[in-house]
């Protein structure tokens, strides 16, 4: 994969698992994806669903268990066996596989999560391709939601415009992050591929450099209390997607599209 490497998804993997168990901010993440999720695809019945990378369920409980307990079928793909081995877990299907080129027949899911799984390339014809190969697989009437970093977030436009190798170097940037598309851009992505685009919106309002930082210090204090409290604390930042504000607080911009019946 251009961008990201098998081997950054590894080491990274592999960092996390040494820890004791999901950290703090693993679970920030699970709880407003999951809380998401419910809204997202509230109404839609999910037989089949795809989750285009495996990372959240290789490091903490992730997201397939929203559908693995409605009796979903979940496949999941991951260009690191690292983490497909590490995300193995009852209900899910998962196999190292590439977003650009899926390893599914035509119209094969009903539901489709692409969490922060395509701004990891570095040149944006990868993330176009990836975005074919979603709407290849996904069946008539599937419903189909693409999260990619907000580049109208202030924070995120600056650590665009610094070097990868320093950010990383110090710490502030664990893994490659590359081209992404603001809200307009991914609805007329979408729609020039033939999905249907039922809304736009954005995702994780809390100012990350310092959640992320009050979650390091809540683990290494150890008190299940304060993480569940930052957890809480975390969440209710997501009433900031109700300002006029909200493109450059949230730290994802979210589609949810879906395919249209024949």
């Amino acid at each position: 994969m251009t961008g990201s490497t098998v081997h950054d998804w590894d080491e990274l993997t592999r960092s996390f698992r040494e820890d004791d168990g999901p950290g703090t901010w693993r679970r920030v993440c699970d709880a407003l994806h999951r809380v998401a999720i419910d809204r997202w695809f509230a109404g839609h019945r999910s037989l089949r669903v795809l989750k285009t990378d495996l990372f959240d369920e290789s490091t903490a409980d992730g997201l397939v268990s929203v559908f693995v307990r409605d009796g979903a079928a979940v496949y999941g793909i991951d260009i690191s066996a690292q983490v497909v081995a590490s995300a193995a877990r009852p209900g899910l299907h998962g196999v190292v596989g590439d977003v650009r080129c899926l390893p599914y027949p035509d119209a094969s899911f009903d539901t489709i999560v692409s969490n922060s799984t395509l701004d990891h390339f570095s040149v944006s014809d990868d993330l176009t391709s990836a975005l074919r190969e979603l709407r290849r697989v996904a069946a008539p009437g599937a419903r189909v939601v693409v999260t990619l970093d907000n580049p109208s977030n202030p924070v995120i436009r600056l650590r665009g415009a610094l070097p990868y190798r320093w950010l990383h170097r110090i710490g502030i940037v664990p893994y490659f992050v590359g081209c992404t598309l603001d809200d307009r851009s991914l609805r007329a992505e979408l729609r020039a591929l033939g999905f249907r685009v039922e809304e736009t919106q954005g995702l994780m309002h809390v100012p990350r450099v310092a959640a992320v930082a009050a979650a390091s210090i809540v683990d290494r204090v150890g008190a299940r209390w304060a993480s569940d409290l930052l957890v809480r604390v975390c969440r209710a930042f997501e009433v900031l997607e109700r300002l006029p504000t909200r493109r450059w607080t949230a730290h994802f911009v979210v589609a949810v599209a879906s395919v249209p019946e024949r």
